[in-house]
């Protein structure tokens, strides 16, 4: 190929800041194998034919610039990079980069392509040697196969429901990172509508503790003014208390904190706190009764009986949150005892009224925006027969809007229907009762009243697959229903029908809602051992031709219930085929890797009834591993041939594995030393912490490695999160006390959550924290 002495782009792309220069390109004085590499790449450039994918070179490595002409081709490219160099060889992660305009070379693919606001580009890099080959070669077969192919293509974008599926259970695990990820591909394949993936970003923030990023977030009031998912609701009351309540906490200091919440807050959040949901967490609570507090105009005993329902249900993870909210709930005034209740008010029929409801009708309607949930219980009440039921139902309509939960939306349904046609005709011709019900409706199922159980639930799923507040009573039956609300029999029989072709919608809408029957779950293990449940959702995972990585992690997260437990030969076995169902549909790369290793550790760990069957998924990972070797890191092979070992196999790493990440001496080569730090260990697994220290170790001799599996907030937990310089955190295995009094500890000082629960994975999110 001939080039051009002059091309205004590549002559500012190959120039200062990229070690290939143009002159050395066009001179031919390059290398000439890293020139043949690249000639087709600037031949497609110099002839504007897309994707664009470029190479520059720096000290200590090198990075890849790619991209297209549109929207939907720059989807496919990042899908088909991903296929190509995948995560492995580079830090690829299928997100397009911001460049900076700063930067000469970027600012010339700026200039080329688009302005910094629409020119989106994916980088990628790699510093070793073998990986570089690696990689060259890849985008040399990817060229050749776009080259190839018919004109008319496939866009290749998964399906907007499972990727939703993905940043749930993202969501359930508290990985807000992965979460955002998933949030951006689903933006790319078309969204779900701006205000769901509003409430879905939001949640990402509160998971992560990022309450300033909530609190400035220029969408925040258009959230406050609408009907939200209570997990959302909570989340933001936490965001509140987080950024602008807990100072005062910690300096003890209540006057304070109420002065400010009554000043600064009350007024410009009254939309987060009017609809009175029921929330748990303990800040949450904490927001919930400051508001309660300071409310003047509503009655002291309806306020009070409140706030004790609030206090009553708050989950607590440490003292101190207990006692606050004991100290908050001290400056309430107290209920009247029925004595003094006699004296104000002469004992007469005609006018008793019950503590929850209201002296008469025009009054509730005053109440409904301060208290929508008592004024919709009170409505639910016989003692308004001479108020017209046109007037009881356009109240409870507007409240059960507002308090947007299931149980709500069947008390306003229930006075909707009894309305005779003419007068509901009448009611639901006004825009905004129109719009009310019609959003109220979607969480009504058709024996809505009859759901109270997960065995109800799927079996009225199982009728009705279209039924769309199926997620919403799930999510609010996680947080409300008694461990007496599963019957383990018959639930699993209703999951077993979900198999069958003819429920493949209630299937999808069951896996969509697995983070909330597992939180449950798992909230009442030590209520039930739910062994056969634990199995069949699992099954039920390895059936869906649509499965991915997260479903991999789920169903390890699954597998550890269920191997708790005492285990059949038979159910192993079922157990194993499962999850090499799911292992061979999981992908492949470091990512998935992990995961793998992951599910073979937890195999060591627990009792083998099948140890042939055992052996099947290690044969079946480790010839994913074999497959394409390089893809997976050296540490990943070494902790591959360790479990192997222990089960009595004779696995080997090939040679070639390590060729990049080894010194001439053979050591691996460390990015960064470790050496005099202090590393934080947690996990309740302790042996899968013992083989992460002892790896670090290996790697650096004078690191200072402590581990914990602590269950509960104890000081020598609180002192090591504190003082430790890094902090490896295995959220997967780990109590609910401990995540809380760790993240309390650390402050502002990193705090690393791996992927899996597994030593492979805790050793890699490590060393990649330190390789940034």
């Amino acid at each position: 190929m001939k080039l051009p002495q002059q091309h205004e782009f590549l002559e500012r792309f190959f120039a200062t800041g990229n070690r290939i220069t143009w002159s050395e390109i066009v001179n031919r004085t390059l290398n000439p194998s890293t020139l043949a590499r690249l000639e087709p790449w600037l031949e497609d450039v110099i002839n504007e034919r897309f994707p664009v994918i470029l190479p520059r070179v720096y000290q200590g490595g090198i990075c890849w610039y790619a991209l297209t002409d549109s929207e939907t081709a720059r989807v496919e490219l990042g899908e088909l990079l991903a296929a190509h160099v995948g995560a492995s060889y580079t830090d690829f992660d299928k997100q397009p980069c911001e460049l900076n305009a700063k930067d000469p070379i970027e600012r010339a693919i700026i200039d080329t392509f688009g302005d910094i606001r629409t020119c989106k580009v994916f980088r990628f890099s790699a510093s070793s040697r073998p990986h570089i080959d690696a990689i060259f070669s890849a985008l040399e077969r990817l060229r050749q196969q776009l080259a190839q192919r018919p004109a008319l293509k496939q866009h290749l974008v998964r399906h907007r429901g499972r990727i939703l599926r993905d940043i749930n259970q993202a969501l359930y695990r508290h990985d807000s990172q992965q979460a955002m990820k998933y949030l951006a591909e689903l933006r790319r394949a078309g969204g779900i509508g701006d205000q769901n993936e509003l409430f879905l970003e939001l949640r990402c923030h509160a998971i992560a503790g990022e309450w300033q990023q909530i609190m400035e977030h220029p969408d925040l009031r258009i959230v406050l003014d609408l009907p939200r998912p209570r997990a959302l609701t909570e989340a933001l009351m936490e965001a509140v208390y987080g950024s602008e309540l807990s100072n005062f906490e910690v300096h003890d200091d209540l006057g304070g904190q109420r002065e400010f919440f009554q000043s600064s807050v009350a007024k410009r959040l009254q939309g987060l706190f009017s609809a009175n949901p029921r929330v748990t967490s303990a800040n949450s609570v904490k927001s919930s009764l400051l508001w309660l507090l300071s409310e003047g105009d509503a009655k002291p005993d309806v306020v009070r009986r409140r706030a004790e329902q609030l206090a009553q249900h708050a989950v607590c993870h440490t003292e101190t949150d207990r006692q606050w909210i004991v100290q908050l709930l001290a400056e309430f005034p107290p209920l009247p005892t029925p004595k003094d209740t006699a004296l104000e008010r002469p004992v007469d029929a005609e006018h008793q009224v019950t503590a929850a409801s209201f002296t008469d009708f025009e009054r509730l309607r005053l109440e409904a925006d301060d208290d929508p949930t008592a004024v919709l219980e009170a409505l639910t009440e016989s003692q308004w027969s001479d108020t017209p039921a046109i007037q009881l139902a356009a109240l409870a309509l507007k409240c059960a809007w507002g308090i947007s939960s299931t149980k709500s939306a069947q008390q306003a349904n229930e006075l909707i229907g009894r309305l005779g046609e003419a007068e509901r005709g009448q009611l639901l011709a006004k825009p905004a009762y129109g719009k009310y019900f019609e959003e109220i409706s979607a969480k009504l199922p058709d024996r809505a009243a009859d759901v109270e159980t997960w065995h109800e639930w799927l079996q009225q799923l199982l009728v009705q697959p279209t039924w769309h507040g199926a997620k919403d009573v799930a999510e609010e039956g996680a947080l409300d229903w008694p461990d007496t609300a599963l019957d383990s029999e018959s639930f699993t029989e209703l999951v077993m029908q979900c198999g069958d072709s003819a429920h493949e919608q209630a299937a999808l809408v069951v896996r969509e809602c697995l983070p909330y029957l597992a939180a449950w779950l798992y909230r009442h293990e030590s209520a039930t051992r739910w062994q056969p449940v634990w199995l069949a959702l699992i099954e039920l995972l390895s059936l869906d031709e649509q499965s991915s990585s997260e479903d991999m992690i789920f169903a390890i997260d699954l597998a550890r219930g269920y191997l708790h437990g005492t285990v059949t030969a038979d159910g192993y076995s079922d157990l194993i085929d499962y999850l090499t169902e799911l292992q061979v549909s999981s992908g492949s790369g470091a990512d998935s890797g992990d995961i793998w290793l992951d599910t073979l550790e937890l195999l060591v760990l627990n009792p083998c009834p099948q140890q042939q069957k055992r052996e099947e998924l290690f044969a079946s990972v480790y010839g994913a591993f074999c497959a394409n070797a390089s893809r997976y890191k050296a540490v990943q092979w070494g902790y591959l041939v360790l479990f192997a070992k222990e089960v009595g196999l004779d696995y080997c790493e090939p040679e070639s594995v390590s060729e990049g990440e080894q010194q001439p001496d053979g050591k691996l080569q460390p990015v960064a030393s470790l050496n005099g730090k202090k590393i934080g260990l947690y996990t309740l697994t302790e042996s899968v912490a013992k083989r992460v220290k002892s790896e670090v170790q290996k790697l650096y001799p004078q690191a200072d490695v402590r581990i914990n599996s602590d269950k509960a907030s104890t000081e020598p937990l609180k002192a090591l999160a504190k003082d430790a310089d890094l902090f490896v955190f295995a959220w997967l295995s780990a109590a609910h006390q401990a995540y809380y009094a760790i993240k309390d500890a650390r402050g502002d000082k990193p705090l690393l959550q791996p992927q899996g629960k597994g030593s492979s994975s805790m050793m890699r999110c490590l060393l990649e924290y330190i390789d940034q």
